[in-house]
């Protein structure tokens, strides 16, 4: 069969107007070969080509994946058979994947680094329902504007059916945080294990003590509560938990690898969770040759049950971080917060209540908004008490501002709406709040000092009124408290009443004269 020049040759010439006899004799080829593509169509070439020349299935995504191998060294087939699945819901076997990978790493000498793998010694799989593995790890990813951050998380798995879970964060993780992770690691799996085996660690133990192992107090409750037992490893013995060991690598390898981290714990905790589902638990392991969703739906039945009844405080303190646009993350939705928020850097705590809302508070200030929880992912709930004061004008708001400090603060409004122009508003309604909060003599106080500095800000203004505030109450308190206010001396009291003697100027006349 001719290529696809001489096609797309012949179709022109063709369309030119030329004859059979003519298209034969200008490229030089045999009228009987003219004549068999005069009339196909260019579907029709397409499937003829594919018959003769055998394509393979994945050649129409070879520019993409030789992308992906030049850039991210060490990639493996595994994870880029992952990728199809994930970017454009292709499926193909492994050895598929394999074998074109590796087809392409020969053809365009694209190197794989190789690195040593530790070797384990062959243990049997425990019964069903009786172990779970347990560790932790951490891997730099790249982030969206081009830095690196480094990511934390906490691995479990099954050990009969290699069923696993993953739970990642941007902050190392303490004590509480791996209670959590356990937690959801319970859910996730739908039971409770006999057994966990879990490295020996600070955040879990504070001394061997001969065997008679001491638990920190957030890992002692935790194993009371839910009853099960710790194999604690000791140091140097990776093979009583080579489950574990291998998760974690292929955490590493293939889902934290090449990924850009999304700038939220929530959202790359999302794509965890569908890597899980779509890789990490749904592809047949290379040592049991069973496919680990398949064989946990049977174990689960043997797992214990989670206890409904989680005292009151149990669970860890969660914190997220102010976004841009005033809101928060919870669930994959999205919840406002106060404007003044952003910018605090501040982290604020939620608590989810058993009437279904998601309340939101600032360490040390108390509750600041409450939400109703939203079904369903990517919502956005948002109270209108967080919204701006749209009603007014930015001239009305800064005549309003001005009346209220008797026009004596007409400059530094000027100067404000001079030098931020776009935010006017919001900073004629902060120095607004800032009235209402310490009064107007104040504030006139403050701005002098604004003035004199030539800072026109009214979030400066703002801070020099809180500095000025705390600092008088310091002194009012310490004039007042019970160990500053002087005694005064009792009247009744005679002791508090002695005369002292006068002695007559002539006696030291005297002594004088004698000298």
């Amino acid at each position: 069969m001719k290529g696809y020049d001489m096609y797309c040759e012949i179709q022109q010439l063709k369309a030119k107007g030329y004859s059979l006899r003519a298209t034969s004799k200008k490229l030089g080829i045999h009228r009987t070969t003219v004549k068999r593509y005069w009339d196909m169509e260019i579907d029709e070439y397409d499937q003829l080509a594919c018959k003769i020349n055998r394509q393979h299935k994945l050649d129409f995504r070879k520019d993409t994946i030789i992308g992906w191998l030049k850039e991210n060294e060490g990639m493996s087939a595994a994870q880029i058979g992952d990728w199809l699945k994930e970017h454009y819901a292709e499926e193909y076997s492994e050895r598929t994947v394999s074998r074109y990978v590796s087809k392409l790493r020969d053809e365009f000498g694209i190197p794989k680094s190789n690195s040593k793998e530790r070797i384990y010694e062959a243990i049997p799989d425990p019964p069903m329902g009786k172990q779970m593995q347990m560790d932790m790890g951490s891997k730099w990813m790249r982030t969206l504007t081009g830095g690196r951050i480094k990511i934390y998380f906490a691995a479990f798995v099954l050990s009969h059916s290699r069923y696993k879970y993953v739970y990642l964060q941007r902050r190392s993780f303490k004590a509480v945080d791996l209670v959590m992770a356990a937690k959801r690691s319970f859910a996730y799996f739908g039971g409770i294990p006999q057994e966990i085996v879990i490295d020996q660690d600070s955040i879990v133990a504070v001394d061997e003590n001969y065997g008679d192992i001491i638990y920190t107090y957030e890992f002692e409750r935790f194993r009371q509560e839910y009853s099960f037992s710790v194999y604690l490893c000791r140091k140097s013995d990776p093979e009583s938990k080579g489950r574990i060991e291998k998760v974690v690598g292929y955490i590493k390898n293939n889902f934290m690898a090449h990924r850009n981290y999304p700038g939220e714990d929530e959202l790359l905790n999302d794509l965890a969770e569908g890597w899980l589902q779509r890789t990490a638990n749904s592809k047949m392991h290379g040592t049991t040759k069973k496919i680990p969703r398949e064989v946990w739906e049977i174990e689960r039945d043997y797992l214990s049950p989670i206890p409904k009844d989680i005292l009151p405080g149990d669970e860890p303190v969660i914190f997220r971080t102010v976004r841009k646009d005033n809101t928060i993350i919870y669930g994959s939705n999205r919840y406002s917060v106060p404007l003044w928020l952003y910018g605090t850097g501040n982290d604020v705590e939620i608590n989810v209540t058993e009437d279904g809302k998601l309340v939101v508070s600032l360490p040390g200030a108390g509750v600041i908004c409450e939400h109703p929880l939203l079904v369903g992912r990517g919502g956005l709930k948002k109270n209108v008490d967080h919204s701006r004061d749209k009603e007014k004008t930015v001239n009305e708001l800064q005549e309003s501002v001005s009346a209220q400090l008797l026009g004596e603060a007409d400059d530094f409004l000027a100067a404000i709406r001079k030098e931020k122009q776009r935010y006017a508003r919001d900073q004629f309604l902060l120095i607004e709040k800032s009235i209402g909060n310490y009064g107007a003599d104040n504030v006139m106080a403050g701005i002098g000092y604004c003035m004199k500095n030539r800072m026109h800000s009214a979030a400066l203004l703002k801070d020099y009124l809180e500095t000025v505030t705390s600092s008088k109450a310091q002194i009012l308190n310490a004039y007042v408290s019970k160990d500053a206010i002087p005694k005064r001396i009792p009247r009744a009291d005679s002791k508090f009443h002695v005369k002292t003697e006068k002695r007559s100027i002539s006696e030291y006349a005297g002594v004088g004269g004698a000298l």
